[in-house]
């Protein structure tokens, strides 16, 4: 699920497994399978495995709005993985999706992400691709829409010459989720993998070597890493990190003279007992976690970032198993995708005063604790 910018206005994007690309409030939608499908695929299965999508800063009508990278796996007729490939996507303001480079996979994919972060070259985009106990495949990509459509985009590219973080030797797995974050100095890339394992990296920018790698190891498969608030002056990066087994947990990452230290600092309560955790995202006042077992837990920011142990601030049950979630801070708005459906809330002003007053806790319609206020509900239709 992701969210643009389309025509001054911002719209939700979803893809499923099917390949299938919808928009909210629009009947648009696209079978992705129907463009990368060749006459010699007619009696195979094809599954989408991975998608990302990364926004785009557009001028005129004809430019894209964002960039789709995709990551597929073709069954044959016993349903045997036969083949694997990932296609990267243009997507345009009349909500429509183009194929713009095929490109075939000699193992099977797991993840894929757009990577950003190279402070010396800001107008460089990398489209990242994992696969099967196997590093990363790096596609190098023009972000300035007015450099000619053919020549946008350059590889792959080598790992160890252009993003020596991600090139992570004897692999314990396969690569679930990464993310990273570089200052002018030095570039930061976290990863974890299906056997629970979570590695860190840094590497100097100009001399693109391996400083220093610190693992960690969680039981289970890793579903949830993202950055929180990364490293300043003054502070840790934190890393918010948890494996489908749970708990969700904040680790402190602290980088000194070259040196990764991970250091454990918050564990976030009932996140592990509504069966697997799947998916989280942070807004500037709260956690949001999603479970398998229906339920959203929404817990405080800043209070995960002080204290060594929290509760939930509201759980609200969504009836499904959630599959992702994503705040729009502008409309106050929150997204969230069910095994069901599209589900939108919005959030009250009362919730906007500073989080330590707030004792009423969240809730919505779905039904949450009936002593809990309605921060939280779908709007009015």
């Amino acid at each position: 699920m992701h969210v643009f910018n389309v025509n001054e206005k911002l719209q939700v994007m979803v893809v499923d497994l099917n390949g299938l690309v919808r928009w909210r409030g629009n009947d648009v939608v696209i079978d992705l399978k129907s463009i990368v499908t060749e006459p010699k695929m007619q009696d195979h299965t094809l599954e989408l495995v991975s998608s990302d999508a990364y926004p785009l800063t557009t001028g005129s009508d004809t430019d894209p709005i964002a960039y789709l990278g995709t990551c597929w796996v073709v069954y044959d007729q016993l349903f045997a993985p036969h083949s694997f490939f990932a296609a990267l996507f243009q997507v345009n303001k009349d909500y429509q999706v183009s194929q713009w480079m095929r490109i075939t996979l000699p193992d099977a994919p797991t993840f894929t992400k757009f990577i950003a972060s190279n402070p010396t070259a800001p107008d460089n985009l990398y489209w990242s691709i994992f696969s099967h106990s196997k590093g990363a495949d790096l596609f190098e990509i023009n972000r300035n829409v007015k450099v000619p459509f053919n020549k946008r985009i350059a590889g792959p590219r080598s790992v160890v010459d252009n993003f020596r973080a991600l090139d992570i030797s004897d692999l314990p797995g396969s690569v679930l989720r990464c993310d990273t974050w570089a200052s002018n100095s030095i570039r930061v890339v976290v990863a974890g993998f299906d056997t629970g394992y979570v590695i860190a990296s840094i590497s100097p920018i100009n001399t693109n070597t391996v400083s220093d790698r610190k693992t960690l190891k969680f039981s289970g498969p890793i579903s949830i890493l993202q950055v929180v608030q990364p490293q300043s002056a003054t502070s840790p990066a934190m890393v918010l990190v948890s494996s489908t087994i749970g708990p969700a947990t904040i680790w402190a990452l602290r980088i000194e003279k070259n040196k990764i230290f991970w250091e454990l600092r918050t564990q976030f309560t009932e996140s592990e007992v509504y069966d697997a955790v799947i998916t989280a995202t942070t807004t500037k006042q709260f956690i949001l976690i999603g479970t398998y077992g229906e339920q959203l837990l929404i817990y405080s920011l800043e209070d995960s970032l002080r204290y060594s142990e929290i509760s939930p601030l509201a759980t609200l049950n969504v009836a499904s198993p959630i599959l992702s979630i994503v705040p729009v801070e502008n409309d106050n708005a929150l997204f969230v995708l069910s095994s069901k459906g599209f589900h939108q809330y919005v959030q009250l002003d009362s919730a906007q005063q500073p989080m330590g007053n707030i004792e009423e806790g969240l809730s919505s319609t779905f039904e949450s604790s009936p002593k809990n206020s309605q921060i939280l509900k779908p709007p009015i239709v």
